[in-house]
């Protein structure tokens, strides 16, 4: 395989990577609107709250497999994770030349900007991204997905006699986890495709409206 074949390779396993997130980030949104109204009506507090636990167990578990999904790494998964060490492998698929020629036809001052933008993953005038940024990088996947990871493996893909060896997860470090997934493939998205994304989608109708008829 030619480095020409392993970025495009690369870049189908971003967006691939990037429906998935899409769609983790969509679930999050959704779940903390819910929030919001349950927070609201007053009318939740008189309820046997069965619902609304079930409600929060369901996308606790979705998420928490969701997050650990971007961490694995063996040669079968298409990652997060693995996305990272293929560019820690081969640097130069995230390289100056190819970011720059995204701007063909654009004006010199694009180009300009183009380039500053690059020094910002590889220095001045690196020719590919910085080798100790992808290793910060990891780790900070590695930091904020290990404690999600361990729970899902030994509570929710199956229940461990073994127990949790490590803290329980808790809403803040999933939140934690989706922003710096989230971060990092608006980062190579651009890197790679050269646009300027945001991976929430806007939804463009009111999906709240099965709430304002009653249910029984």
């Amino acid at each position: 395989m030619d480095e020409t074949e392993r970025r495009d390779r690369l870049i189908q396993w971003l967006e691939v990577i990037f429906s998935d997130v899409q769609d983790l980030l969509l679930d999050d949104h959704v779940f903390w609107e819910l929030q919001d109204i349950v927070r609201n009506n007053p009318q939740f507090a008189q309820a046997s709250g069965l619902f609304t636990q079930w409600m929060a167990s369901t996308f606790v578990q979705a998420a928490a497999v969701g997050v650990r999904r971007q961490a694995k790494s063996d040669d079968d998964s298409v990652s997060l994770k693995r996305f990272l060490l293929e560019i820690r492998k081969f640097p130069s698929l995230v390289s100056r030349e190819h970011y720059i020629s995204l701007f063909e036809g654009e004006d010199a001052c694009l180009i300009e900007a183009g380039h500053r933008e690059f020094d910002s993953v590889a220095g001045e005038g690196g020719p590919y991204v910085s080798g100790v940024l992808v290793e910060e990088q990891l780790r900070e996947l590695d930091g904020v997905v290990k404690d999600i990871e361990h729970y899902v493996d030994r509570r929710i893909a199956h229940y461990d006699k073994r127990g949790l060896a490590r803290p329980t997860p808790t809403f803040a470090d999933l939140s934690s986890a989706l922003k710096t997934i989230e971060k990092l493939v608006i980062l190579y998205w651009q890197l790679l495709k050269g646009d300027a994304i945001t991976i929430l989608p806007t939804i463009q109708y009111d999906w709240k409206d099965i709430f304002r008829f009653p249910w029984m």
